[in-house]
């Protein structure tokens, strides 16, 4: 019988771990499939490991990983595939159920007709409008300038992965591992399913759009060419913003308190514009020196039943 292993990152979701296992558990209930169900918990400061310690002790197909430090939700979710047994991983079945479990169902019948990777298009999403419509440009800005396997918008980590890949996965040494960029990096023989994204029911989302911008910013640095194509764009700008005042000056009567005006304003576009790119750079400089002395491990103060 073939076993599908669940993922589920816990970080303070002390009200969803009971409704979360048990919805996992419920899903599987006459199904042909053995699993199991490891919580990742990132040292959360509730009483979120109490709950997992008391769920685990009756039921055995649920594993508990707690980090001795929050490593953040990528670190956190990449080493938690480690402890996978599966011949297919959810990489990421959420807390918070945002992600309804009912789509592994379609997930499993792709992956049974061959697909190495199923993953969820969420384009239905229960949220805010404006935040949509912000994720949405970020998705099309990755997808433009990512040079690994193009995907639909929308796309994260819940997604129903063959072992062969994830063995390729527990491979890779990165100091920011970003689960979905990685497997589009080992595999092309992928297929979206159209799913919804829901409001959770309970608590409190955990990222707040700081937390979420920054997590863009870092995987446009680490996993496309965000940071040549920002480079060319203040290149260019500064040219042309520059060779404009020039010939401004050169070739017009202007008065000077206006050139000084526009000049002073241009200047002003293109500290902005530097001060973006040494952020971005700096962020590429920090991770690739953290790669290059090994800083990439999540270091495990206690597991269960694994």
């Amino acid at each position: 019988m073939k076993k599908i292993s669940i993922v589920t990152p816990v970080y303070n979701e002390s009200e969803n771990i009971v409704d979360c296992c048990s919805a996992v558990k419920k899903f599987f209930e006459n199904k042909n499939y053995q699993y199991e169900h490891i919580l990742a918990d990132n040292c959360s400061t509730d009483n979120s490991v109490e709950v997992a310690k008391d769920i685990i002790s009756k039921d055995k197909n649920i594993k508990l990983v707690v980090n001795a430090r929050n490593y953040g939700i990528m670190p956190s979710l990449f080493n938690a595939l480690k402890y996978t047994s599966g011949d297919a991983v959810l990489t990421c079945y959420a807390c918070d159920m945002q992600d309804p479990i009912e789509f592994l169902d379609t997930f499993i019948k792709k992956w049974e007709s061959g697909y190495d990777v199923v993953y969820a298009v969420r384009e239905k999403r229960e949220e805010n409008y404006f935040l949509s419509k912000i994720k949405l440009a970020y998705y099309k800005i990755y997808n433009f300038l990512s040079y690994g396997v193009k995907k639909d918008n929308f796309v994260n980590v819940f997604q129903l992965v063959d072992k062969n890949v994830i063995d390729k996965l527990k491979r890779f040494e990165t100091s920011y591992p970003h689960v979905a960029s990685m497997i589009n990096s080992v595999t092309s023989n992928s297929t979206g399913v159209q799913t919804q994204w829901v409001k959770r029911n309970k608590g409190k989302a955990k990222n707040n759009f700081l937390s979420l911008l920054l997590e863009a910013i870092i995987t446009l640095t680490q996993f496309t060419i965000f940071l040549p194509v920002v480079s060319l764009i203040v290149l260019i700008f500064s040219l042309i913003s520059f060779g404009f005042i020039l010939s401004l000056n050169l070739f017009t009567n202007i008065n000077f308190n206006v050139l000084q005006a526009i000049f002073n304003s241009t200047l002003l576009m293109n500290f902005i514009l530097l001060f973006f790119l040494i952020l971005i750079l700096s962020i590429k400089i920090y991770y690739l020196s953290k790669d290059l002395k090994k800083d990439n491990l999540v270091l495990v103060k206690e597991t269960y039943n694994i």
